[in-house]
């Protein structure tokens, strides 16, 4: 019993100690930041009724001034049912633009973490790459060391390379400071002890370039924060001549009811009951008709112009991913070549003919490349998060992890 109790205890630490040391995923980041924001939009639920009429008179009037002779109306101004959906339709696009307004300035912070995010990925991935290239320098250093004791014409490579593994010591303090600053903006409202390191994992980085091959920035637009503003306020203004074509149509402006008081005349009735009807007249608010489609015209040219401005910047983008890529290709095709050269010689020539000044200098050829190759990488999916707020997928879809997968795999 003992035993078992022990065992049970032992797996229990290793899982606490476990969960400690798991590895923040972007997915729960990007959950965690999001909800420390307020997310509350103005909800419309046809919350909004109209009311049914436009005001309410109750009116007094005597000629004696003798109260039980007082004379009494009450008149009723309705509005029609077209005007109030058409109230309706007008409260509702506003409170849409409203939420909208609202989730274009909440989507400048979802680019923001995605780029805090990338930033300390990269700078961990450089880091190792880095230590990496301090440790053959180190190693260089040594080798030219010996070889400056043995012959005063290597003591020049000999301070080149210490200089050389000077620089690289403190471009590592550097990044090491620097992953220390953005990790703490990463891990804030953590415990101490709890996640030290982040998930380093991206979806690979040649679906970005089949993305730019398959999308039109036509069919981009129509999911922009520009679109969407333009169309939001092109209804709003449609809305809003609704308004005003249904107040023309009204044909019953109102109904009285009214009661004349005590009195001698026969022929002059208590009660009595009074409605007006109108005839709809063009000239009736004309004017704010004829500004609201001048608005409106104005809007559909905005609309125009910018459908212009998103293409040519669409295919700005795509010529600029286009380049890094065959950038990337050829930095690739180096590294390859570089891996396959050192293999090839190592296997050709026998370790005593090897010489370890060529051995590192080829390592440290590769590892520079690597670098290379991983701040293209870096620019890439930077350039990447660009396009993503440019279409409008975090105006849309605030919380999907678009470093896991690309749009389409939604």
């Amino acid at each position: 019993m003992k035993i078992s109790s022990i065992i049970l205890c032992f797996v229990f630490i290793f899982a606490l100690h476990f969960q400690s040391k798991a590895a923040l995923t972007f997915s729960e980041y990007l959950s965690k930041r999001i909800s420390k924001i307020n997310t509350a939009v103005i909800e419309d639920n046809n919350s909004f009724s109209p009311a049914w009429f436009d005001d309410i008179d109750l009116r007094t009037e005597t000629n004696r001034f003798e109260l039980p002779r007082q004379e009494y109306s009450i008149r009723f101004s309705p509005l029609s049912i077209f005007l109030r959906n058409a109230q309706k339709d007008n409260f509702r696009e506003k409170i849409n633009n409203i939420n909208l307004k609202y989730n274009i300035e909440f989507s400048k912070h979802i680019i923001e973490i995605y780029e805090e995010w990338l930033d300390l990925l990269f700078t961990i991935k450089k880091y190792e790459l880095v230590a990496g290239k301090l440790s053959l320098l180190k190693d260089e250093t040594l080798v030219r060391e010996k070889m400056a004791l043995e012959s005063e014409n290597n003591i020049e490579k000999y301070i080149e390379a210490t200089e050389d593994k000077h620089q690289c010591e403190l471009q590592l303090q550097a990044l090491r400071s620097e992953i220390d600053i953005r990790a703490q903006g990463i891990f804030s409202g953590y415990p101490a002890d709890a996640i030290m390191e982040i998930d380093t994992s991206l979806f690979p980085i040649d679906s970005i370039l089949t993305l730019f091959e398959n999308i039109s920035s036509e069919e981009l637009f129509a999911n922009s924060a520009d679109y969407q503003k333009l169309e939001g306020k092109s209804s709003e203004i449609q809305s809003e001549m609704d308004i005003q074509s249904a107040e023309n149509n009204q044909i019953f402006n109102f109904f009285q009811f009214q009661y004349r008081g005590p009195h001698d005349d026969l022929l002059n009735k208590r009660l009595s009951l009074m409605f007006s009807l109108s005839i709809p007249m063009l000239g009736k608010n004309k004017l704010k008709q004829e500004l609201l489609v001048a608005e409106n015209q104005e809007t559909q040219r905005l609309l125009a112009l910018k459908r212009i401005e998103f293409s040519e910047s669409f295919k700005k983008k795509s010529i600029k991913i286009r380049i890094l890529f065959n950038k990337l290709k050829n930095c690739e095709a180096q590294l390859l070549e570089l891996i396959a050269t050192k293999e090839q010689i190592e296997k050709n020539l026998s370790p005593i003919a090897r010489s370890p000044i060529w051995l590192l200098s080829y390592q440290m050829n590769i590892l520079e490349s690597k670098i290379n190759i991983l701040d293209l990488q870096k620019e890439i999916f930077l350039e990447y998060v660009d396009y993503l707020a440019m279409a409008g997928y975090f105006l849309s879809y605030p919380q999907v992890n678009f470093l896991a997968r690309i749009p389409d795999e939604r």
